[in-house]
């Protein structure tokens, strides 16, 4: 993603579904300012541990997608990894709308 301008130093980064946080931890030591949202709190427990042992500031939340707290136009690039077609769509869509500067970018992506 680094090639693709993802994960700079001082980027502002949300990643949804984080799971265990691997894509925000990557990020996190890349520099970039971290934000991310898991709907499972045993996901978060984990992930915050394992930043937190890394030396990582990453800012957890437990919430749906959708749901994830976040102030408009204040965030550069979201990630979703292995998770966006669980999202209710619109509703998700919707809050990216708020959530994205302009010229904000949008990372879905799927391992197969």
């Amino acid at each position: 993603m680094w090639a693709l301008g993802i994960g700079l130093p001082r980027q502002k980064v949300l990643d949804l579904a984080t799971g265990t946080g691997v894509i925000a931890r990557q990020l996190a030591t890349q520099g970039s300012d971290v934000m991310a949202s898991e709907i499972s709190g045993e996901q978060v427990r984990m992930a915050s541990e394992l930043a937190r042992m890394q030396g990582l500031k990453i800012d957890f939340q437990v919430a749906p997608a959708d749901e994830t707290q976040a102030a408009d136009t204040s965030i550069d690039v979201v990630t979703a990894n292995q998770c966006f077609l669980y999202f209710d769509t619109p509703r998700v869509l919707a809050s990216l709308q708020r959530w994205l500067r302009p010229k904000g970018v949008l990372v879905i992506s799927h391992f197969s």
